[in-house]
């Protein structure tokens, strides 16, 4: 059960025992929330103050959050996931201990790791998606 401390809910682990990366008021984010969230902060407008492809911001509906994955430059959620796990593969990590922590499938006899779903039933990616790996 998670502790409330200071008007923040403190999760120390979840159900497999692994303490959250991310946490919000309210606990852990909801995929929904990271899918956003990560559409936003990956809009060049929204870190620079300029569009590349000569939209006013103002007049521009991916500039709004609710609507920043229709911004060509917003990068979804799945490419993210896999440019922060492939580093962890080339520096010699154990696909096992990728697997677990960031529900990743190696994938027998290749050279790739595979999106599986999350524990909650759902999936933050494409579900057939690989990740590329030298290892």
């Amino acid at each position: 059960m998670p502790e409330k401390q200071a008007n923040r809910i403190v999760m120390s682990h979840d159900g497999d025992g692994r303490e959250p990366l991310l946490t919000t008021r309210n606990g852990r984010p909801s995929t929904t929330s990271l899918r956003a969230h990560i559409n936003v902060l990956t809009r060049p407008c929204h870190y620079t103050g300029d569009c590349p492809h000569n939209r006013q911001q103002g007049e521009c509906e991916a500039a709004q959050y609710e609507y920043s994955q229709r911004c060509p430059s917003s990068v979804s959620p799945h490419p993210s996931r896999r440019s922060a796990i492939t580093p962890w593969l080339n520096n010699g990590h154990r696909k096992e201990l990728i697997s677990d922590r960031m529900e990743y499938q190696p994938t027998p006899s290749t050279n790739t790791m595979t999106l599986v779903p999350n524990r909650k039933g759902g999936n933050f990616g494409a579900s057939n998606s690989t990740c590329n790996s030298v290892h």
